[in-house]
């Protein structure tokens, strides 16, 4: 891949020494002098565009850019990059992420040949899932302007892309729904009366997401906290996202507050993420930001990674989160639920198999295994048998329930706590 914007000579009849890009249309010729200007041209008309400068002066120039675009082969996108890489860090990431292998099976087309093939029955998931290592974000933009909406929509059916968190979302056959309570002042009481409306009309599985009003701090963090207690009170499978800038996020996620996502806008171009008060490095810190509320790289998961690693995220959770402290608060009560949570906490924050962990985290992970031993058995027995039998469902209904109230009832631990009063 040529490393500047610099053309690679002639390659077809479309694409002449000094990288014109030619095409007729009836009785006149036109000439489009770069690539960069040639996708300009081809866009559908945008007023952001004309107030630029760089639209097409009339629909029949339009066409004949897509036309011309239709004709240029796809590795005039390697050769020729819209951006110096000298002088861009996205250019840079695009050309140095690029897998030439991937590429390979469709290098040889034209970007209208290329539409044909994303069309025929040869773009299977696979293929698909295989090429996109190959395929640039230019050359991705060009072979959309020549599509129509119901050839976009063809094309992306075929190409899964399933995601886990609290829930899944991109399986076959479901529709997820953002939830979205945005509020004039970002006042946390008017944002929980629109989430209860949206979550009675069954929105916000895929996301409760919060375009704010302002980007404070403060308000930030209050608002990602009265999700979060919302979601827990409730016991709503979602996951929460309030849309500040990412710094301020990444600052929220420092001072404690629940982060589950990060949201930022961004550009194609070094110049234009400026703009948006960010870069590379801003984006991969924003990230590992929120990385600390999964157990493992998620780089590193395919679909099926995801929904084991949610499968299994939701069993410890179970486990940690109900059966242990249930299981404690039998055995020794309100200190025995006290300590429980407090060995799990330490684990939390500290367990992890980091240098700067190396001596307490150890002691915290084992320790935090040891007290979750006969929890995480119970938990297991508590999943399989409702599965296996009804007699078990009903079983762990009638027992576990009560047991349950119990333990967690006001009553309950007012009567503990004046026992413990008494001792004392």
């Amino acid at each position: 891949m040529a490393r500047s914007g610099a053309p690679a000579g002639r390659l077809g009849s479309t694409w002449g020494a000094e990288a014109m890009f030619v095409t007729t249309l009836g009785a006149q010729r036109w000439v489009f002098d770069d690539l960069k200007t040639l996708l300009a041209k081809a866009t559908p008309a945008r007023s952001g565009d004309e107030l630029a400068g760089v639209a097409a002066a009339s629909q029949t120039e339009r066409v004949a850019a897509r036309w011309a675009l239709a004709d240029a082969p796809l590795a005039a996108f390697l050769n020729e990059v819209v951006i110096p890489y000298e002088a861009d860090e996205v250019t840079r990431l695009i050309v140095d992420s690029h897998d030439p292998a991937a590429f390979a099976p469709v290098s040889h087309l034209t970007v209208g040949a290329f539409r044909d093939w994303l069309l025929s029955e040869a773009a299977t998931p696979g293929a698909l899932a295989a090429l996109s290592a190959g395929l640039t974000p230019e050359m991705v933009a060009a072979v959309a302007k020549l599509m129509r909406n119901q050839d976009l929509i063809a094309v992306a059916a075929r190409r899964r892309v399933t995601t886990a968190f609290r829930t899944t979302v991109g399986l076959p056959g479901r529709l997820a729904v953002r939830l979205q309570p945005n509020h004039p002042t970002d006042d946390p009481a008017g944002v929980a009366a629109s989430i209860l409306d949206g979550l009675i009309l069954g929105c916000g599985d895929a996301m409760i997401g919060i375009n704010p009003a302002g980007d404070s701090l403060a308000g930030t963090v209050d608002l990602l906290r009265m999700i979060d207690d919302l979601r827990l009170r409730y016991a709503i499978p979602t996951q929460s996202c309030v849309l500040a800038h990412i710094t301020t996020s990444i600052e929220a996620a420092a001072r404690g507050a629940p982060v589950d996502l990060v949201f930022q806008s961004i550009a194609g171009t070094q110049g234009a993420n400026r703009g948006f008060g960010i870069d590379l490095a801003l984006l991969a810190e924003g990230r590992a930001a929120v990385s600390h509320i999964v157990g493992r790289n998620p780089d590193s998961l395919d679909a099926a990674g995801v929904a084991r690693a949610a499968i299994e995220s939701l069993a410890e959770n179970f486990s940690d989160g109900v059966v242990a402290p249930a299981l404690w608060g039998a055995l020794l009560g309100l200190p025995g639920i006290a300590l429980y949570k407090a060995i799990n906490t330490a684990d939390s924050m500290i367990g992890h198999r980091t240098p700067r962990h190396a001596a307490f985290g150890w002691a915290a992970a084992r320790l935090d295994d040891f007290v979750n031993l006969p929890a995480s058995r119970l938990a297991a027995l508590l999943i399989a048998w409702p599965w296996a039998t009804l007699t078990g469902a009903l079983v762990i209904y009638v027992v576990t329930i009560p047991v349950a109230i119990y333990v967690y009832h006001p009553k309950t631990a007012a009567m503990r706590a004046a026992k413990l009063a008494r001792k004392a």
